[in-house]
């Protein structure tokens, strides 16, 4: 009966490997949405992050990490268009 018990191979605990994840700061939050906000693209936003591998972030990791700031930019672009529409309707005269 020893023998079978010694046999039974216990559950393996999974392992975590690789890298963490990547958690921005505060700091690299307010560079995301300043950068959307003023209508940079994705691809040039994400140059401006440094990662812990490499000198830039994936854009897959900046859509995960940035989601919230990624999204207010249509609501910030929006409302900056509206400034200017209004700015501009303002100082326009009627011919």
């Amino acid at each position: 009966m020893l023998r079978n018990e010694a046999k039974v191979k216990k559950a393996k605990k999974p392992r975590k490997g690789g890298m963490p994840r990547f958690v921005p700061t505060d700091d690299e939050r307010a560079l995301v949405k300043l950068l959307t906000g003023n209508g940079y693209d994705q691809h040039l936003v994400r140059l401006c992050i440094s990662n812990r591998r490499g000198p830039h972030t994936s854009e897959s990791t900046l859509k995960r990490a940035f989601t919230h700031e990624l999204k207010a930019r249509t609501v910030e672009l929006c409302a900056t268009w509206q400034r200017i529409m209004r700015s501009i309707a303002a100082f326009s005269a009627p011919v």
